[in-house]
């Protein structure tokens, strides 16, 4: 089972939560910013999204690797809202890849 941990980070300029890939998984999972993916959340649904922010291409050498992806879509941001949750909390999933589909599935506590 491979298990990742995101953290909740609020994006100042538009006033919205995300969550928040480390970098390590971000080259070692996405490598590259684009990569579609499916949060699947139970008793809230399924969020498509794709990693956005962080490097283009964890591949380049010419790249700053500073700051990992990010995920974000309105349905995040009303699920952590509804959830009450704060800054900078980590909320742990487990996740695969089939046909080409990544898919993260929250854990229950």
């Amino acid at each position: 089972m491979n298990k990742i941990d995101l953290t909740i980070q609020f994006q100042g300029k538009n006033k919205r939560w995300r969550l928040g890939i480390p970098v390590s998984e971000s080259k070692n999972i996405f490598k590259k910013r684009g990569k579609s993916l499916k949060i699947k959340i139970p008793s809230f649904g399924v969020i498509s999204t794709k990693t956005k922010c962080g490097c283009v291409d964890f591949s380049s050498k010419s790249t700053i690797r500073k700051k990992g992806y990010d995920l974000y879509e309105p349905a995040i941001h009303s699920w952590i809202n509804s959830n009450g949750w704060v800054n900078p909390q980590k909320i742990t999933f487990v996740w695969n890849a089939r046909k080409g589909i990544l898919t993260f599935v929250k854990l229950k506590k």
